[in-house]
């Protein structure tokens, strides 16, 4: 187990410490595969790549032979030939996903084993992976150590960054953050969400219920009946959004209230669309049917008209406006990325293959997009880089 913890903490910080998220990539229409890294473009493959996924500055990729890579800091290193890597999951922080079955971390160019459940469950955040273990036990790696649990009969895991939380068959809720291990509620638990250094939950009274720092606060409570209008318009998990500190919520008077760290904010009196974001963006339509972003503490109006088409990260929110043309919020600032008009998605030639390619990406803090003959452009820190 120690040699095991060592391989953990010494992945934990090869990969990287920080959400950067400067790294994207695409295949050229002759199937060349690029990168464009932190400021520069390179070409790391001359064929075209069944697989890839970028996560924050690192990425895994496949290669015609099926052979696996991963590359991070500017340098590429062969895994192995695995054709099952579409199942690897890539955090900012680590490689680790389901092999024969089981649950397995790779670390020293070495796969280890952190599970010896056949198809565990399990759930994970950039830094942490909880999982219940072949003898049922609850475990879970965080900070450079596999801990281990009672079993509780868990039903569900959910976890973020930093912390999780599970139910067991009782339907009671627990919070576990840094390593300490928080019973909150033991009358029932319907749906919950996982935050950094907080848990949400309905609870059996219908009511949302925030645990934070130890406290329980009682935000709202939801009205279940056929005959109620939200009901018929947003599913209750539409109702609830959860990032890293920030968190938002549509009570029963369709208000739609923002939760940031101890701060309420109401950003719209009629509200009946489902919430969607990322990390602490939270995305929706303003009181004029226009695009809003609350990011960073404040509220931002990007658009007038609210698009078709929206990618997005944290603090970075591209799309495509009315007139065909590409713009953004970018941490903070409204700009116009591209300057021509973008083409239509369409299946385009990609080497010997024809494909169904977006017309832009977002990875990150970066924006990839093509032009009207599918070249890519890229847009970086406020600038258009390539």
């Amino acid at each position: 187990m120690k040699n095991i913890l060592l391989l953990l903490y010494a992945l934990l910080f090869q990969l990287s410490a920080l959400k950067a998220q400067n790294l994207a990539a695409w295949q050229n229409r002759d199937g060349s595969f690029n990168v464009y890294d932190n400021g520069q473009v390179k070409s790391i493959f001359h064929q075209e790549i069944p697989f890839f996924n970028v996560k924050g500055d690192h990425m895994i990729y496949r290669d015609i032979k099926n052979d696996t890579y991963l590359y991070s800091q500017g340098n590429s290193a062969r895994i192995e030939s695995y054709i099952n890597d579409e199942n690897l999951l890539l955090t900012n922080h680590y490689l680790f996903g389901l092999r024969n079955q089981l649950l397995m971390v790779r670390s020293d160019a070495t796969w280890h084993t952190l599970s010896l459940e056949r198809n565990p469950i399990f759930s994970y955040g950039d830094s942490l992976v909880v999982f219940i273990d072949y003898n049922g036990l609850l475990k879970y790696y965080y900070r450079n150590k596999i801990l281990q649990m009672d079993n509780w009969g868990i039903s569900e895991l959910k976890a973020s960054d930093n912390s999780f939380a599970f139910t067991t068959e009782n339907r009671q809720i627990f919070f576990v953050k840094d390593l300490e291990e928080q019973e909150v509620e033991n009358e029932g638990v319907h749906y919950f969400w996982v935050g950094q250094n907080y848990l949400l939950y309905i609870n059996d009274y219908n009511r949302l219920i925030l645990y934070k720092d130890g406290e329980i606060t009682d935000l709202c409570k939801f009205s279940y009946n056929d005959n109620f209008e939200i009901d018929k318009i947003l599913p209750t998990t539409s109702r609830v959004w959860a990032g890293d500190s920030l968190f938002a919520f549509i009570d029963d008077d369709l208000q739609l209230i923002a939760y940031d760290g101890n701060k309420t904010v109401l950003l719209h009196s009629d509200y009946k669309f489902p919430l969607m974001g990322k990390d602490n963006t939270l995305i929706y339509r303003n009181d004029n049917n226009g695009l809003s972003v609350y990011y960073n503490g404040k509220d931002y109006e990007a658009d007038k008209v609210y698009p078709k088409n929206i990618k997005f990260a944290d603090g970075v929110v591209a799309y495509q406006d009315a007139q065909g043309y590409l713009k953004a919020f970018y941490e903070g600032k409204n700009v116009q990325v591209s300057e021509g008009l973008l083409p239509q998605s369409s299946n385009v030639r990609i080497g010997d293959r024809t494909k169904d390619i977006e017309n832009f990406e977002v990875f990150g803090r970066v924006i990839i997009y093509r032009t009207t003959n599918f070249d890519v452009r890229v847009f970086h820190e406020g600038v258009l880089r390539y």
